[in-house]
């Protein structure tokens, strides 16, 4: 016990002194200065755009970041373009053409390829892990980012996976990943200092 709280300690004080010696901000991956951005609600594996709830809901959180991180960002809302990407093939989807009508800059897609509470040959833990595939397109449908986000819940490596009291339930490991992945997406977006990380 002794041990732990000398670790806390000790991190508490390493994150202050660098804060305290001032931290190189990591640039934006994608410059959003006055520019137009609008996410498209994620898809997950083999699912079509629009099939996938929690697709909607990573997309919506990620949107969230954003906002709060890069105010001078304008956002457009997806919904009139919507129509364009309904039962259709994923890799027949002209992003370049979504991008014109909706009048923005760029286009955030994303492809939930993992999504999961608990490792399958873990045996009475929670493990969770979330991994997303994430496209930013421009109007003339070049790439500006394309990435593979992964983040796990409880963090770290784990001989032994063991889960805390607040992690009780699939939902709550579930939500926990939701939060890390629209963090972690959203900073392509906006400069932090490491210690964010």
């Amino acid at each position: 016990m002794r041990r732990l709280r000398f670790l806390a300690l000790l991190t508490g004080v390493f994150i202050s002194g660098c804060s305290l010696f001032g931290g190189h901000a990591v640039e934006a991956r994608i410059p959003t200065a006055g520019k137009k951005l609008s996410l498209i609600p994620f898809r997950e594996k083999d699912l079509y755009y629009l099939e996938s709830a929690a697709g909607a809901e990573m997309a919506a959180l990620v949107q969230q970041v954003i906002l709060k991180e890069a105010p001078e960002v304008r956002i457009v809302d997806s919904t009139p373009a919507l129509q364009m990407l309904q039962d259709k093939n994923p890799d027949s989807i002209n992003w370049g053409a979504v991008a014109k009508k909706l009048k923005v800059d760029y286009i955030v897609i994303g492809n939930i390829l993992t999504y999961r509470a608990k490792d399958p040959k873990d045996r009475g833990c929670y493990r969770g892990r979330m991994v997303v595939q994430v496209t930013v397109m421009r109007p003339d449908n070049s790439i500006a980012l394309t990435e593979t986000v992964s983040v796990s819940h409880p963090s770290g490596r784990f001989s032994a996976p063991v889960i805390s009291p607040l992690d009780s339930s699939e939902k709550e490991i579930l939500t926990r990943l939701q939060v890390k992945m629209a963090k972690a997406i959203g900073k392509f977006f906006y400069a932090y200092t490491p210690e964010e990380d």
